[in-house]
């Protein structure tokens, strides 16, 4: 029977210095090596906070989107809702805030009004995430879904729990509610009690209101309006992660010099 002889093993020693190896299958693998080590160098290990970090953050990106499918998968059911939010933290040592948070964004995203309003509810019943982020995220959620009764008994309850330190973006989300729904006396008492507090609408909320005004055929409350609340001049970009102030004619006319130019495009073609 004939027998195998082999190599001397020093004539297998691969020279990881040399630039073509013994063998050239191996050409891939000892290239790839060699990178890494001349790396391995230069490489600053991460702190044991920064890799606790982001081992948390996947995992909490993880259990969110489990949550997400959980929920989407149910009935509207409000019983059958809540029984498998509750069974789904019941092993928690704490209430996972920032997995519900993250599902909510993800939700919110895919425009599951109703189910935000569920979740959100849930999460209040439990004595959690009563954030003025929630409680925006709820209002949004109940004015997109058509509930203007219960999106009503909201915005009074923040009205008047926080009254001084109320953000402009809910005084915002009410009017323009009211704004689709030719709601007008409401939009008034709403920016009345903006003005009261001291709180300056932006354009968007001038824009409604002179709109409104014009059609009613309020043209002196028109022209007050914009007299005090005059058209900016200046308007603020991002531009290479730096804030740039640009005059509101040159983007506007810029605006308009493109409209005209596809339209002429459009003609031809």
């Amino acid at each position: 029977m004939a027998s195998l002889t082999l190599p001397p093993a020093s004539s297998l020693r691969l020279d990881l210095s040399s630039t073509s190896p013994p063998f050239p299958f191996l050409r891939p693998l000892t290239g790839d090596l060699r990178q890494s080590i001349h790396r391995k160098k230069f490489l600053v290990p991460a702190d044991e906070a920064t890799v606790s970090r982001l081992v948390q953050d996947k995992r909490d990106a993880v259990a969110s989107l489990n949550l997400k499918l959980i929920i989407k998968g149910l009935s509207n059911v409000k019983e059958e809702v809540y029984g498998a939010l509750d069974s789904f933290v019941a092993w928690e040592l704490e209430f996972p805030l920032v997995v519900v948070k993250k599902a909510l964004k993800t939700l919110e995203f895919e425009k599951e009004w109703k189910r935000i309003i569920q979740v959100i509810k849930w999460m209040f019943s439990k004595g959690q995430g009563k954030t003025m982020g929630t409680y925006y995220t709820l209002l949004n959620a109940l004015a997109e879904d058509g509930r203007l009764e219960e999106g009503e008994e909201l915005w009074m309850k923040i009205f008047n729990e926080n009254l001084e330190n109320l953000p402009r973006i809910f005084f915002m989300k009410m009017i323009t509610l009211y704004y689709r729904k030719g709601m007008h006396e409401k939009m008034f008492e709403v920016f009345a009690d903006m003005e009261e507090l001291g709180i300056r609408p932006d354009q968007s909320i001038v824009s409604m209101l002179g709109d409104v005004f014009q059609k009613l055929g309020m043209v002196d409350k028109y022209d007050k309006l914009n007299r005090k609340y005059p058209p900016p001049t200046w308007e603020y970009r991002y531009f290479k992660g730096k804030r740039v102030r640009i005059p509101v004619k040159q983007i506007h006319g810029s605006a308009t010099e493109a409209c005209t130019t596809d339209a002429a495009d459009s003609t031809q073609s």
